[in-house]
C-alpha cells in the first residue's frame, strides 16, 4: 500500500467551526485546542475536542459517519500521488462514461414516460443523492476508486486475509473464520412428497433401483467415487465427478448436509474432533449430548454413536423394488404405498436426517454372508486411522482411497434425496498428505511461480488443480478461492483502517486524538457485536436442525416394522397382519 501519510486534525477543526458558525472571531488553535473565540464580554475562550464533541464522540452513528469520512479520505489520498496517476486517469475516464450513461438513461426515461429530460435527470440525480453533474461525477469517481483500492489491497494482502489467526494476529482470516471444506457427493433424488415424512416416506421403483446401484458400485470398489458420481448422480455436479463448490459456514446448503458434515467432524472423526472443539464450528458442551443422542440411530445405541445403515438394506430395497401386490395379485392394505416393502426398508434405514455410515451387514439374510464377502474388502476397511470402525464396531463403506462415505437424507421440494458424501479436505486439518490448508486453498495457478510445491519442486495437489486439466480451469478455480477470501469479511474496511494506523499511514494530531479513541472503541464494539450476532445465528441454525431431529426421533416409532415387508407377498398372513394391534394391521381389507 502507498506509504503516504494522512495527518488528521485540521479537518476536525473546520468541522468545529462550521458547527459554531454563530461565534464571532473564531480561530483555529494548534496548541491542543480545537478553536478559540471571543465571547460577548470580549474574553478569549479556548475549546477542546471534549468541549465540542463530548456527546458526539459517544454516539455510534456519528462516530460511524466520522469513520466513513476518514476512510474516504484514505481512499482518495491513495490515488492522489504520482504512483497511481495512471490508475486515477482511467478511473476518471470510466466515471465520466458512467455520468454519460445516466444522461442516456434520463433521455430514455423521458421518451418512455413522455416527460421532460430535465425532470428525469433531476430524479436520477436524487436517486444517487447528488445535486448536480459535478457531484455525480465525484460519486462515480469515488465508487471506482473504492473498488480499485480494494482490489489492490486484496492483491497485496490476500495471503494474510486467508491465513491470519486471531490468537496470533488478533484477526481471523478466511480459513479460521469460515472453516472451508472441499466435498464431493452423489445425489439420488427420491420422489417422496415431503422431507418431513419421517416414518411414511415413499419412493418409486426407479429410486429403489438407483439407490442399490450406487451403493453396490461403491461397495464392490471397481470404480472411483468420481466415476460412480459421473454415472449415477442426479446432481449437476456429476459433470465434475461429484465435486461441489467450496463449502463453508456461509454456504447455503441444507442443514442435513452441511451441519451433518460438521457434526461428523465434531463427534465421530478421531482425526478432527479434537480440533473441532477448539474451532468456531465446535458444538458447545451444552449441546453435544443432545446432538449425540439425536444422531444415535436407534434408542438402544450409545449416545454419540454415529448412525449406521447395513448394506443389506440397499439389497432389500432392490429385491422388493417392484413388489406392490401379494401372491394372489391383491392390493395389500388397499395399495397403501407406505406398506410396499421398498418403502418400509427405505423408512427404517435410509429416511434419516442425521449422518450415517454404511456397514458390511445383512438385513434379514440379504445379502448373504457369501455375497457380502464377495464385496471388495478394502472398501470396508479402516485404512485412515480415523477411529470410525472402532466407534461403529464393524468395517464401514469407504472410497478406494479410504475416505469414509457419509450418507444422509436431505433436501426440500424436488431436490429431496439421499446424499453420499465424501470429504476431500477437512477445514480442521492443518496439514494432510503433505499439503497445508494454506497451500490447499492457494490463489495461484500451476503455471505461476508462486504456486506451492513440495521439497523436490513438484507441484502440490490443491483445490486449484483438483481434477482440473486446462489453464482456463485453473484460472476459474483460483478465482473461486480468491472470491471466497475477498468477500468473507463485511468489516474489512475497519481492518484496513487499523492497518493504516499501525503502519502510520494515518496519524492523528494531539487535538484529534479523541476522535481516534472514539473510532477505535467503535471498531472494537462493532467487531464484538458482529461476532456475537454471527454466533447467535449459527446457534439458531443448529437449534433448528436439532429440533427437527428430535421430531424425527419421536416420529420414528411409527415406522412400519420389517416383518411387514418380509411377509407382504404372502397370501396367508400371520397375526402381525390380521390381528388388531398387529404391526401391519391398519383396519383395511387384506
Amino acid at each position: 500500500m502507498k506509504k503516504s501519510k494522512l495527518t488528521l486534525g485540521i479537518s476536525v477543526a473546520a468541522m468545529s467551526c462550521a458547527l459554531l458558525a454563530g461565534c464571532k472571531e473564531t480561530t483555529y488553535s494548534p496548541e491542543g485546542y480545537i478553536l478559540t473565540y471571543k465571547d460577548a464580554n470580549g474574553e478569549e475562550q479556548h475549546l477542546t475536542m471534549q468541549d465540542l464533541f463530548g456527546t458526539y464522540l459517544t454516539d455510534t452513528s456519528r462516530v460511524s459517519t466520522m469513520f466513513d469520512s476518514i476512510y474516504k479520505l484514505i481512499v482518495r489520498n491513495y490515488f492522489n500521488g504520482a504512483d497511481h496517476k495512471g490508475d486515477y486517469d482511467q478511473i476518471k475516464k470510466n466515471a465520466e462514461n458512467d455520468v454519460e450513461g445516466v444522461k442516456s438513461k434520463a433521455k430514455e426515461n423521458a421518451d418512455t414516460n413522455d416527460s421532460k429530460y430535465d425532470k428525469e435527470w433531476e430524479a436520477l440525480l436524487d436517486s444517487y443523492g447528488c445535486k448536480d453533474e459535478d457531484e455525480l461525477l465525484e460519486h462515480f469517481i469515488y465508487e471506482r476508486e473504492l473498488k480499485e483500492f480494494n482490489d489492490q489491497f486484496y492483491k497485496n494482502h490476500i495471503k494474510e486475509l486467508r491465513d491470519q489467526t486471531k490468537e496470533a494476529d488478533g484477526y481471523s482470516g478466511y480459513l479460521e473464520k469460515k472453516v472451508p471444506y472441499h466435498v464431493r457427493h452423489i445425489l439420488v433424488k427420491v420422489d417422496d412428497s415431503g422431507s418431513t415424512n419421517y416414518w411414511n416416506g415413499t419412493i418409486s421403483k426407479e429410486n429403489a433401483t438407483l439407490l442399490y446401484d450406487v451403493a453396490n458400485a461403491l461397495a464392490t470398489g471397481t470404480e472411483t467415487f468420481g466415476k460412480i458420481a459421473q454415472q449415477y448422480s442426479d446432481d449437476s455436479s456429476k459433470d465434475k465427478f461429484g465435486e461441489l463448490e467450496i463449502v463453508d459456514k456461509d454456504t447455503e446448503y441444507v442443514p442435513e448436509f452441511k451441519l451433518g458434515m460438521y457434526a461428523f467432524e465434531n463427534m465421530y472423526n478421531a482425526a478432527t474432533k479434537a480440533a473441532a472443539k477448539t474451532s468456531n464450528i465446535s458444538i458447545d458442551a451444552g449441546e453435544t449430548d443432545s446432538i449425540a443422542s439425536e444422531y444415535a440411530k436407534v434408542a438402544e445405541e450409545s449416545a454419540g454413536k454415529i448412525g449406521t445403515i447395513p448394506f443389506g438394506a440397499f439389497a432389500q430395497i432392490k429385491k422388493y423394488y417392484n413388489t406392490t401386490k401379494d401372491e394372489l395379485n391383491r392390493d395389500v392394505n388397499d395399495g397403501d404405498a407406505k406398506y410396499f416393502p421398498r418403502n418400509i426398508f427405505f423408512n427404517n434405514y435410509l429416511n434419516n436426517h442425521f449422518v450415517s455410515v454404511v456397514t458390511k451387514e445383512a438385513v434379514e439374510g440379504l445379502p448373504t454372508s457369501t455375497e457380502l464377502d464377495a464385496l471388495a474388502g478394502f472398501t470396508f476397511t479402516d485404512v485412515n486411522g480415523d477411529g470410525l470402525d472402532t466407534l461403529v464396531g464393524k468395517p464401514i463403506l469407504r472410497t478406494k482411497e479410504g475416505q469414509p462415505i457419509l450418507v444422509v437424507r436431505a433436501g426440500t421440494s424436488s431436490y429431496q434425496g439421499i446424499h453420499f458424501i465424501v470429504i476431500e479436505r477437512s477445514g480442521l486439518i492443518p496439514t494432510d498428505k503433505g499439503v497445508s490448508l494454506n497451500d490447499y486453498y492457494t490463489t495461484y495457478r500451476p503455471s505461476q511461480s508462486e504456486y506451492p510445491v513440495d521439497g523436490s519442486g513438484n507441484k502440490l495437489q490443491t483445490y486449484v488443480n483438483y481434477y482440473a486439466q486446462s489453464e482456463a480451469e485453473y484460472k476459474t478455480r483460483a478465482e473461486t478461492v480468491e472470491s471466497k477470501i475477498k468477500n468473507f469479511d463485511p468489516q474489512l474496511n475497519k481492518h484496513i483502517y487499523q492497518l493504516n494506523v499501525q503502519e502510520q499511514n494515518i496519524k492523528f494530531t494531539e487535538a484529534g486524538q479523541p476522535i481516534a479513541d472514539a473510532i477505535n472503541k467503535w471498531i472494537e464494539t462493532t467487531a464484538k457485536k458482529s461476532e456475537f450476532d454471527e454466533n447467535i445465528n449459527w446457534e439458531k441454525v443448529w437449534d433448528s436442525y436439532i429440533e427437527s431431529l428430535k421430531v424425527e426421533k419421536a416420529e420414528s416409532v411409527k415406522r412400519i416394522a420389517n416383518v411387514c415387508a418380509i411377509g407382504f407377498e404372502s397370501a396367508t398372513k400371520g397375526s402381525e397382519w390380521t390381528e388388531v394391534g398387529g404391526a401391519c394391521y391398519d383396519n383395511k381389507v387384506h
